[in-house]
């Protein structure tokens, strides 16, 4: 870590230079907020992150305490013409997603409120929080007086507000409640002019909706309100079983048979992660659960009995236990990349799709010096998109979805920065080689779950030529000098979405 930081502190102080007015705008507006390179806390801020290829070089970091804070902030970096990147939780790997090189590292972590409205159970979330911090809250365990609920959420405990509730958001959930932004019921954002409003249903509708997909191309959104649910424990957890043929065909078997069952059983939730490890194991990680804390329901048997298997801690548990297990899967300080395809519901493709990753995965283990390689498949029902409509809809482009779908994405793992070219190149080869089968399957999917998606996907063109019309209106609307579009490089910008 002490190597890699000082590596860092070089290349921040080359082009600290250049963007030395922005901060200095900055700290005359907020100047307790605002950390230079050569200052207590701009370490500490900027690598705070979960991946080690997300730590860039930004002439300062910006770190507001409240809403009103990110209103002058942005004000003053739009009127500056100074390029910034925003961080919630920082667990996007992507280097320029959540971070920037010479520009203003704005940092959310300080705007971290977990508030409860005990009369509506809707929770109030700032972006600096983490998931794993919500479960615990409302856990039900320890030193919590709250209550005990269940809060849709992602399932990696360390991922921030701010990037799950508004990219979509996958979780135990999507069959029985839909993703994660259908379960929220109001933004409070910071316009690029510096207004601070509310989207909901009945203001910004139009926001409101965009928002639930299209991430940080209209504003930074500084409160999340998601709907909680008074369901205290779910039926869950996680059976590791090796990597082998037999484990391996009955997970896929199982994968497909569970994604046509959840449109008529839609408490069940699952995601398969298979790791190929650095040391040369492999192992399959299977995460289920039934969120109205039914044991071994219709669709899930499959999993349990799938055998010979290493551990299995399902059971009547909170989600805060079964995440903070899932995290394992997800450690930081690694260097790490994405990516990401759809398709249709089939097993001759999902065999297919798996081959073609074994395929890949075997030729860059053969060069990098330690390789983990990280598979997920989350099964993605008809039914999941039916959700959206109860909130003013979502941007996804799955509320008509008529055939259930499989969204894979890899996250694989390295420490030597001197392969980060050959790494990213990997992803690409994973996506144009899955996508390859897919298409010949006859079974591609357009739809891009943009949290795990390379740069050089276009996952906001997946969700449709009506849906992009739309969010390209909207930031016009919202954001009529294009700030979000061209002073924040990071993300997917809606007005190149295609």
């Amino acid at each position: 870590m002490f190597s890699k930081t000082l590596f860092f502190l070089a290349g921040a102080t080359q082009v600290a230079a250049e963007y030395a007015s922005c901060c200095q705008a900055l700290k005359n507006e907020l100047p307790a907020q605002v950390f230079t390179t050569n200052e207590t806390g701009y370490i500490e801020l900027n690598t705070q992150r979960w991946s080690n290829t997300s730590i860039l070089a930004p002439s300062c970091v910006f770190e507001p305490q409240s809403a009103e804070d990110v209103s002058k902030g942005v004000q003053t970096l739009a009127a500056g013409s100074c390029p910034f990147s925003i961080k919630s939780g920082g667990h996007n790997p992507i280097p320029g997603a959540n971070n920037i090189d010479g520009g203003v590292s704005i940092v959310l972590g300080a705007l971290n409120e977990i508030e409860l409205d005990e009369e509506t159970l809707v929770v109030h979330l700032g972006p600096g929080a983490r998931w794993g911090q919500v479960y615990e809250k409302f856990s039900g365990e320890g030193n919590s007086t709250d209550p005990a609920l269940l809060v849709p959420g992602g399932l990696c405990g360390g991922t921030g507000i701010g990037g799950v509730s508004t990219g979509g958001g996958e979780s135990y959930l999507l069959s029985s409640h839909g993703w994660v932004v259908d379960n929220v019921v109001n933004y409070q954002v910071v316009l690029a002019s510096g207004e601070i409003v509310d989207a909901n249903q009945e203001s910004n509708p139009d926001l409101f909706r965009a928002l639930k997909g299209a991430t940080n191309n209209f504003g930074i959104v500084t409160r999340v309100d998601v709907q909680a649910i008074d369901q205290p424990q779910i039926w869950g957890g996680a059976i590791l079983a090796p990597y082998m043929p037999d484990t391996a065909y009955a997970t896929l078997d199982a994968l497909t048979n569970f994604t046509e069952i959840a449109n008529t059983e839609p408490s069940n939730g699952a995601q398969v992660i298979v790791t190929y490890t650095a040391t040369g194991q492999a192992i399959i990680a299977l995460s289920i659960a039934n969120v109205e804390n039914v044991a071994n329901a219709t669709g899930l048997k499959p999993f349990t009995d799938i055998q010979p298997q290493i551990a299995n801690t399902v059971g009547s548990r909170t989600l805060s236990s079964i995440v903070t297990e899932l995290d394992t899967n997800q450690a930081d300080g690694f260097r790490d990349t994405s990516a990401t395809i759809t398709f249709k519901n089939d097993p001759e493709t999902l065999y297919a799709v798996h081959n073609a990753s074994d395929q890949v995965y075997l030729k860059y283990n053969k060069t990098v010096d330690y390789l983990d390689f990280v598979l997920f498949y989350v099964p993605t029902s008809k039914i999941d998109g039916t959700h959206a409509a109860l909130r003013g809809g979502n941007v996804l482009g799955l509320e008509d979805e008529e055939d259930d779908l499989m969204v894979a994405f890899i996250t694989p793992r390295w420490l030597d920065e001197a392969q980060d070219a050959a790494m990213y190149q990997m992803a690409e080869e994973w996506v144009a080689a899955t996508k390859a089968v897919t298409v010949e399957k006859g079974t591609d999917h357009p739809f891009l779950y943009q949290n795990f998606a390379t740069p050089n996907q276009k996952p906001i063109c997946g969700y449709g030529e009506e849906n992009v019309n739309f969010l390209q209106a909207v930031s016009k609307k919202y954001d009529p000098e294009g700030v979000f579009q061209t002073l924040v490089p990071g993300g997917f910008k809606v007005s190149k979405a295609c």
